[in-house]
């Protein structure tokens, strides 16, 4: 489980088994000026912006990516708040 900012690159919160999954603890994905994308392979880099650049119409995404020599699929929904605003 994780928050990110509306355009993915700021990490708010991060939860589960992250060091495990990503082999990072969670202080690193918190401090970095790119949220997740360090732990995304650089290829599928772009696809995963490509999905946040996307949110405000789509209003979810599921991209599958690599993160080392794992594949995995991030899922995300854009949370707002009554007005429509993002959280």
């Amino acid at each position: 489980v994780w928050s990110v900012s509306p355009d993915g690159r700021l990490v708010f919160l991060l939860g589960g088994a992250v060091e495990a999954v990503f082999g990072q603890p969670a202080e690193f994905f918190l401090d970095a000026a790119d949220g997740w994308a360090p732990a995304v392979h650089e290829a599928d880099r772009p696809a995963l912006r490509a999905a946040f650049a996307r949110l405000p119409e789509t209003g979810s995404f599921a991209v599958e990516h690599r993160v080392g020599a794992r594949r995995a699929v991030s899922r995300g929904r854009l949370v707002c708040r009554a007005d429509g605003v993002p959280l």
